[in-house]
């Protein structure tokens, strides 16, 4: 038996002995796992949609590689990333996959994807130039792995792939992974292109409803669910990802009204910015605010401690936001840190020339040296009044 033979044995022989979850079964969500990389390297790397930019296939014979179609590694990293859920719809001779908001058959150039099955795994394949190519996985110089065509048999291995449903139990599912802890509460900004409901008992999510310069509004989200391509805070039942599980639905739900978040999708600093603008969403401290953790509170602001730092640049380089993150558009004029409160309402540590305060009062009309919970009304000592909500 040759080489070949060996190495594609192998990787059938390991593939049907895989569950049956590893099978497309008509419209669904489903990540995409290369069947090569796990049985041949011992790698388990799951397929993610980091750019909508992808060049088209021209010629038939070449390796050709899709930047933003890669393949990392690990099951847990996949779980909590909206990039690694692939919507697949259609028959097995025109199948459709789109993600992050993009039609992930576009970049073939209008050519159908053809889905065919051995076993427990499966082939994807186009036309292109009269001759049939398929997609495997490949590496590029920075050793990142991308999905590309072939022709070539020599990479018939790694042209086989699992496809996995997606589910709210069992290890393949959707999870939330906190990013901030404050006030004993865990939290996790997300944008993704799917509705969805909280599935597990504990969470919540919030929009910003209303902001001014100092202060911003945050409002729980009263619908059961929540529509695609609506940037949102969840907050987590607790700060283990398999106790933050989301429910994938698909359909049409409107919009949340008066949402005030920004969302974006990819940060794919591997590509230049020039050939896919969309690529990246560079940080601007003069128009965003991204969410922090100041004095154990959440805060709107310019810190970009929790921000994507170029692979290429220096600790001073830019900051990207995140991919699938939800951010804030402010004006120029709002202060670099914007704090829960009423919309409206002056901020108490806002300076009065050299005016001391005087006193607190209360809505009951008590007085107070110190300010209490609530809404405030501060008198300084130059007769100027203004309101403060503790």
């Amino acid at each position: 038996m040759t080489m070949k033979k060996i190495l594609l044995t192998t990787v059938l022989t390991t593939g049907m002995a895989m569950s049956s979850l590893a099978q497309y079964d008509g419209a669904g969500y489903y990540r995409v796992r290369n069947v090569g990389l796990l049985n041949l390297a011992s790698r388990d790397c799951y397929t993610y949609v980091t750019d909508n930019k992808f060049e088209v296939i021209t010629q038939a014979g070449t390796g050709q590689t899709f930047e933003p179609l890669q393949l990392w590694e690990g099951l847990d990293e996949a779980i909590v990333s909206p990039a690694s859920v692939i919507y697949a719809s259609g028959t097995a001779d025109n199948i459709k996959l789109s993600a992050q908001g993009t039609n992930v058959t576009d970049f073939t150039g209008g050519r159908k994807l053809v889905l065919s099955t051995i076993g427990t795994v499966h082939r994807l394949s186009t036309t292109a130039a009269g001759a049939t190519v398929y997609l495997y996985t490949t590496t590029n110089i920075y050793g990142k792995h991308y999905v590309g065509t072939t022709v070539s048999a020599s990479n018939v291995a790694y042209s086989y792939w699992h496809v996995l449903p997606i589910t709210t139990d069992g290890d393949n599912y959707v999870g939330v992974k906190p990013t901030m802890s404050a006030g004993g509460k865990y939290y996790a900004p997300y944008y993704a292109s799917y509705p969805f409901k909280l599935h597990s008992a504990g969470m919540k999510a919030y929009i910003v409803s209303n902001y001014d310069n100092q202060h911003f509004e945050l409002s729980e989200v009263t619908t059961e669910v929540i529509p695609a391509a609506t940037p949102v805070l969840i907050e987590c039942s607790t700060e283990n990802v398999s106790d933050n599980r989301l429910e994938l639905l698909t359909g049409s739900y409107a919009a949340l009204a008066g949402n005030k978040l920004s969302g974006v999708y990819f940060c794919n600093d591997f590509i230049s910015p020039s050939y896919s603008p969309g690529a990246r969403t560079q940080f601007d401290e003069s128009t965003m605010r991204v969410w922090n953790v100041e004095n154990d509170q959440l805060v709107l602001s310019t810190s970009t401690e929790l921000l994507h730092k170029s692979y290429y640049s220096s600790e001073s380089a830019y900051r990207y936001i995140n991919a699938n993150q939800s951010y804030l558009t402010v004006p120029a004029t709002a202060a670099s840190t914007m704090t829960i409160g009423t919309v409206g309402i002056a901020d108490v540590s806002s300076d009065v020339a050299d005016a001391i305060v005087v006193s607190y009062t209360t809505a009951d009309g008590k007085e107070y040296r110190e300010p209490q919970p609530g809404l405030n009304i501060v008198r300084y000592s130059d007769g100027t009044v203004r309101k403060y909500v503790k």
